[in-house]
């Protein structure tokens, strides 16, 4: 089992590294092919379809559904727990998250923190308006987090915070630098300015794949773990 789980995850990795690398080389080529025609309205077509920070792109949808599996591992893992008549509520409620993560990556819904801060009268004059309101609604859903970690399984507890933070790393703080990238480049025109940005993108997505994956792993580890310990324990049963 932990062959095949590693061989999982370490597929779902480069398969990942590689959409990032081909949206991004097809991107750089994109002052290529300026100028309208059936030949660049095509390419544009492909760039849409492939760059990571485009909504509905490849990428999006393998995050969407990598997001999902990771709900569908704590939630399998607290049906066992629950089974065993073990705590589960936490595992459950660290599925729901996964799920909402999924979710407001299909949608995009934490950018409409933009217009919630602009009708609060708020903003951030050098970086996007959205992080104004997500990076206290982050700090505050990671501490109700971390306090409900404390009710799992310390192994899983540990293995859970490097996830969140490897996955906030990329979220919040190279979101944040990517929109001082842009405010700064006057929206990407400055000489270099894309290619930077493309690169501070690539670091973005990247890290949330990798806290994804980690967690994906760890939940997999975990419902490895009760599935041996529900088997001994019934062949404990049965030898009694």
């Amino acid at each position: 089992m932990a062959i095949v789980m590693g061989k999982l995850i370490s597929t779902l990795g480069w398969a990942g590294a590689a959409l990032l690398a081909v949206g991004a080389i097809i991107d750089a080529f994109s002052p290529v092919f300026e100028g309208g025609g059936r030949i660049s309205a095509a390419f544009f077509m492909i760039r849409d379809m492939t760059y990571a920070s485009r909504e509905d792109s490849v990428w999006t949808w393998y995050s969407v559904l990598l997001l999902a599996a990771v709900g569908v591992v704590f939630a399998t893992l607290a049906l066992i727990r629950r089974s065993n008549g073990e705590s589960s509520i936490p595992y459950f409620c660290f599925a729901v998250v996964a799920a909402g993560m999924s979710i407001d990556e299909a949608t995009l819904f934490h950018e409409k923190f933009a217009i919630a801060a602009r009708l609060m009268g708020l903003s951030l004059p050098f970086t996007f308006s959205w992080l104004i309101i997500g990076i206290p609604f982050a700090v505050t859903a990671g501490v109700i987090l971390l306090l409900l970690a404390r009710r799992i399984d310390a192994t899983l507890r540990r293995r859970l915070i490097v996830a969140g933070a490897v996955f906030l790393l990329g979220a919040v703080g190279f979101e944040l630098l990517g929109g001082i990238i842009v405010n700064f480049s006057d929206n990407l025109a400055a000489p270099g300015s894309r290619l930077l940005y493309q690169f501070v993108a690539m670091l973005e997505e990247g890290l949330e794949l990798t806290g994804s994956l980690i967690a994906l792993w760890a939940g997999l580890k975990a419902v490895d773990l009760q599935w041996i310990a529900q088997r001994l324990s019934r062949k404990h049963a049965v030898s009694s």
